[in-house]
């Protein structure tokens, strides 16, 4: 009670030593609304928030700050000068101190998600509803996110400027576009296995649209395949190299998913999730087995990744897939060695795909 009767009498507080500064009894006396002139060095800068009026670096700096606000201030500039301290020092109280470590530990430890999208031309405004959709669930549930979109194509850098100028790319700041050179996209087709005209016009490829032309058939035999997956895992390298990453949704940019679909995936706790799909307008209601995997849209622990340097190259048909079984038999046969020889915990969720490749 004495100190602080003693700090409340006093008009300047004034610690001169130009080393070891005790933070806390500053903060003390400008909580009575003594007015602080601190030595230019170390915390007290942070204090007075770097104020040159109470910053000295001198002898003679010291004897006319204090004397300015000794003598050279009308009573009214003297009281808000008082005020100022006394604001100044309630940022420094054990409250501010607890509230500032929760924000702290609360970001560290919150759920943030990796988006990796991967898209191409067709897929634009499905793509665009994708992340507008994302946003909305990870507000929603508190987590931070971070979107990589990619096109599975050569030539779209014109397309992912697109996406993110519609998406507010600049302004939500949470958008990173992921432009592979001409070099990456023709080094990954020499590698892509090919395929046929027949395999082109397979009804799982066609549905019930007309015969492929041949430039359609050179799109779809591009597409799918050894480039898709390829430009896949150079995004998810940057996705994983973010340290706030918590968890990656692997995700086709025509997907959509129910509002709770984000939330249910992280809070599953394991290691890989994915769910219920859609083939030629029939839902498929996801198993671990043959023919009812489809990791077009599946969640994963980023620690699990990194940890085990997964790789989605790993899950490409052996050959050209001819049909929704080949892609759907070799999604099983992956997971199936995640789980075997990775030991990954696995969860399927149900009732949360919107749309699937639509």
């Amino acid at each position: 009670r004495s100190l602080v009767r003693s700090f409340a009498r006093s008009l300047v507080h004034s610690p001169t030593a130009d080393s070891e500064h005790f933070g806390i009894a500053v903060v003390e006396a400008m909580s009575t609304g003594s007015i602080p002139v601190f030595v230019n060095r170390g915390g007290l800068r942070e204090i007075v928030n770097e104020n040159p009026h109470h910053l000295c670096t001198t002898l003679e700096d010291f004897a006319q700050k204090t004397f300015r606000f000794l003598y050279g201030l009308s009573e009214e500039e003297r009281v808000q000068e008082r005020l100022l301290a006394r604001s100044l020092s309630e940022r420094f109280t054990v409250e501010e101190f607890e509230s500032g470590f929760q924000r702290i530990f609360t970001e560290l430890t919150r759920a943030h998600v990796g988006v990796v999208i991967r898209v191409y031309g067709p897929q634009q405004s499905e793509c665009v509803s994708l992340i507008w959709m994302l946003r909305a669930q990870a507000k929603a549930a508190g987590f931070g996110l971070t979107v990589w979109v990619v096109a599975t194509e050569a030539g779209n850098d014109p397309l992912l400027s697109s996406i993110y100028d519609q998406i507010d790319g600049a302004t939500h700041n949470d958008v990173k576009v992921v432009y592979l050179n001409q070099q990456f996209y023709t080094l990954a087709k020499t590698k892509a296995p090919k395929c046929t005209e027949d395999a082109a016009n397979h009804p799982y490829i066609r549905g019930n649209a007309p015969p492929k032309t041949e430039d359609e058939m050179k799109r779809i035999c591009g597409y799918d395949n050894y480039v898709h997956y390829a430009a896949t895992d150079h995004a998810l390298s940057q996705a994983v190299g973010d340290n706030r990453v918590t968890h990656v949704l692997v995700t086709n940019g025509d997907n959509a998913y129910s509002p709770n679909f984000m939330s249910r995936a992280v809070k599953a706790d394991v290691d890989v999730v994915f769910g219920d799909f859609l083939t030629q307008g029939n839902r498929v209601t996801a198993e671990v087995k043959l023919g009812y995997v489809d990791l077009g849209g599946v969640v994963v622990r980023r620690d699990f990744l990194v940890g085990h340097g997964v790789r989605f190259l790993n899950s490409l048909p052996k050959s050209h897939a001819d049909s929704a079984k080949d892609v759907h038999d070799a999604d099983f046969w992956y997971l199936r060695r995640l789980v075997k020889r990775l030991h990954a915990k696995v969860k399927i969720l149900h009732d949360e795909v919107l749309f699937y490749h639509h």
